[in-house]
């Protein structure tokens, strides 16, 4: 299978819509690449400080949102999920009930025409957790997040056919609200922050190589954070971070494999559990939606691009 059916699925649902709409406000999201070829699509999350349900998948293959179905992993914020570039899927994993608060440990994948959850046993049910694509091996790679009432710092990885738990025995450790990406030049996933335990945010930067974990020490780093998003922005070669902490922090950070760079430059307002992915087609790195602390709070629905240099927010398209 390849990324063919996600993208012909996108564009028959652009020439099909008869108007542009817009997904609505929201945080603990999903946005995820659709590969080589462009486009992001959208999924679960949740709308302020009284969870409401929002099933609703969304495309955008160039600048404009369109609404697609509501099938697949429904009711949930805080999952984790990418593209699967090999087979041509978006694969999700896990996540929370939103509202009831229940924990799922289901696997689902969207080849752009139909959800199916596969029948496999899982890691089992968590959220807080993060998820990346592993394109030099083939695989999805899983870490951490929240199980029962406790942190783990488990490696689980995906094939499309089965899951396994990998070496974490020197990894980063119990975490949530974590961030990761795959740096497709150097073939690592990047981890950065994230929630311990006890104690302060977490302000390492971990590699995983395929095999293991390991810590990279940086001259400059986005201090101690967690609720922060990173995509990996493949036209320059490097991983983007944006937001997070406890939401007023308005940093654009970008890590080369050596350095971690603050860009000082307007953007996006402050947010938390907003999400983040790279639209190949255009060589952006595509920000939509997150939490907004009070007051007045709420959740923000605005869109936003990152081209290297600055941010440009997206405007509502025409009626």
């Amino acid at each position: 299978m390849t990324a063919m059916p996600v993208l012909l699925a996108i564009a028959a649902l652009s020439a099909s819509a008869a108007r542009a709409q817009l997904p609505a406000p929201r945080h603990s999201h999903l946005l995820v690449s659709t590969g080589p070829a462009g486009g992001v699509v959208l999924l679960g999350g949740e709308v302020g400080s009284t969870p409401r349900t929002i099933d609703t998948l969304w495309f955008r293959g160039d600048t404009t949102w369109r609404a697609g179905p509501d099938a697949g992993p429904r009711g949930r914020s805080l999952p984790a999920g990418a593209f699967d570039t090999r087979r041509g899927v978006v694969v999700v994993y896990g996540g929370r009930g939103v509202g009831s608060g229940t924990r799922f440990g289901d696997t689902w994948e969207w080849d752009g025409r139909e959800w199916v959850e596969r029948a496999v046993r899982t890691p089992g049910p968590r959220d807080h957790h993060a998820m990346a694509y592993d394109r030099a091996r083939g695989t999805m790679v899983v870490f951490g997040g929240l199980v029962g009432s406790s942190l783990v710092g488990d490696t689980w990885t995906w094939d499309g056919m089965a899951w396994a738990m990998a070496d974490s025995s020197a990894g980063p450790g119990p975490l949530g609200h974590h961030a990761m990406a795959f740096d497709e030049r150097r073939e690592r996933v990047v981890l950065y922050g994230g929630v311990r335990e006890s104690g302060p945010r977490s302000s390492d930067t971990w590699e995983w190589d395929g095999a293991r974990w390991e810590r990279v020490v940086t001259a400059t780093s986005p201090g101690p954070l967690s609720h922060h998003r990173m995509a990996y922005d493949a036209a320059r070669g490097v991983t983007v971070l944006f937001g997070g902490g406890n939401g007023t922090t308005t940093d654009t950070w970008t890590y080369d494999g050596r350095t971690w760079t603050r860009h000082a430059v307007p953007g996006p307002p402050p947010r938390w559990s907003h999400s983040m992915a790279y639209d190949a087609a255009r060589r952006r790195v595509v920000l939509f939606g997150g939490g907004r602390h009070g007051p007045p709070g709420g959740s923000l629905g605005d869109t936003w691009e990152w081209d290297g240099s600055s941010w440009e927010q997206r405007p509502a398209m025409p009626r």
